[in-house]
């Protein structure tokens, strides 16, 4: 909760300078008590947030990525499990950096045409972070050449820091779905073919080994690969006893 503290507080009646010093909270009591609304209010208001909705899906698409190919592993199903990640690495990125160019080269055209609005300069607004826009080029051909800057510099899957795009911020998280998508499917081919608790002993070394290194971002997608195990094993305990049913039926006829 500390991570989200100033998103939290940030729309309960207080600015966002005030947000940032939690200890004046307290004394700015005049604009504490203007709140109004119930999604204002902490902890609540954590489910407005962007951050929170962020965590939450590098959480599903941990657990995405990884259920099909761990199911077949479980199976021992190996040439399906090798097809199933060559083929996810290959359309990850089209699926993922397909919709960046067209959202931005849309925002880029509404930017030419002057259509684009830098946010709501208000200190009583529920917007934590104002999204200043790209300016408006001279000329459509130099507006072309700064999206296609502004593009290049999104595809840099190789710079860890964030890089917000001018055409949309909320495209920052592409790069690092990227990351983490590759390193989920290198995480499932490196253990698919262990026991399920070598798997989730690994896998939660690994998830303390991100958080040590303060990559919060590859930690919660190895949540979702551990939440992924676990639904695995819960799921094939009931078919489990039915095959050891069926074999052990299938023994005593041959018997009789």
């Amino acid at each position: 909760m500390y991570a989200f503290d100033n998103a939290v507080w940030f729309g309960n009646g207080v600015s966002h300078k005030t947000a940032s010093m939690c200890e004046e909270i307290a004394i700015d009591e005049e604009r504490y008590n203007q709140r109004s609304r119930l999604l204002q209010l902490p902890p609540f208001r954590i489910l407005a947030m962007g951050p929170a909705a962020v965590a939450i899906f590098f959480i599903i698409s941990g657990f995405v990525l990884t259920q099909r190919p761990l199911r077949l592993a479980r199976g021992q199903q190996w040439e399906e499990v090798s097809h199933t990640l060559s083929s996810s690495i290959i359309r990850r990125p089209i699926r993922l950096f397909l919709p960046l160019f067209i959202a931005t080269f849309i925002s880029m055209l509404l930017t030419y045409m002057n259509l684009m609005d830098n946010g709501i300069d208000d200190e009583y607004c529920l917007v934590t972070i104002l999204e200043p826009t790209a300016p408006a080029a001279v000329n459509f051909p130099l507006q072309i050449a700064q999206w296609l800057r502004v593009v290049w510099q999104s595809l840099n899957v190789w710079d860890w820091s964030v890089y917000f795009p001018p055409y949309d911020h909320h495209l920052w998280t592409i790069s690092t779905e990227f990351r983490g998508s590759m390193a989920l499917f290198f995480a499932t081919l490196m253990l698919c073919r262990l026991k399920s608790w070598a798997r989730l002993t690994l896998v939660c070394l690994s998830i303390i080994y991100s958080v040590i290194w303060l990559r919060w971002d590859m930690a919660l997608f190895l949540f979702g690969f551990l939440f992924a195990e676990t639904s695995q094993i819960k799921n094939s305990k009931p078919s489990e006893l039915i095959c050891k049913f069926d074999e052990e039926g299938t023994s005593s006829q041959q018997r009789r």
